[in-house]
């Protein structure tokens, strides 16, 4: 696991950012919930607020793991696909055939076009998805 650093704000919120390693899988029962961002990425404040919001809307605690990935090696252990990647213990909320892990911007099909930043509405329906997936996992 790779050093856990605070005080990146986010939105006026201080969120905990793991600069490496891999995703752990939470041990006390809560939800894992990640934003996977490369460095100076101009979506990643857009992201963590409605990735939030979100979670909040969803009834869940809106804490979630602020990730960097910096090298092409991290994208694939993490399977990050571009910055911003959401990602629910370690599943990416918006999974694509044929993406291949890499250090590059993400785009996501919004109801207004394309954006670097999936709609609430569309983050909420993924989170929904990955967690009746999960339920169905665990069954």
């Amino acid at each position: 696991m790779g050093a856990l650093t605070k005080g990146i704000a986010f939105g006026g919120r201080t969120l905990v950012v793991r600069e490496t390693g891999r995703h752990a899988p939470s041990d006390h029962g809560l939800v894992g919930v990640e934003l996977l961002v490369m460095r100076d990425c101009p979506h990643a404040e857009a992201a963590g607020t409605v990735l939030a919001r979100a979670l909040t809307a969803e009834g869940l605690d809106p804490r979630f793991t602020v990730v960097l990935v910096d090298s092409v090696e991290e994208a694939q252990g993490h399977g990050f696909v571009g910055s911003p990647s959401f990602m629910l213990d370690g599943r990416d909320l918006f999974p694509s055939q044929g993406d291949v892990p890499a250090l590059a911007c993400r785009v996501y099909r919004t109801d207004r076009g394309l954006s670097g930043v999936p709609d609430e509405a569309e983050l909420r329906m993924a989170l929904k998805r990955a967690l009746a997936d999960q339920a169905a996992r665990r069954g």
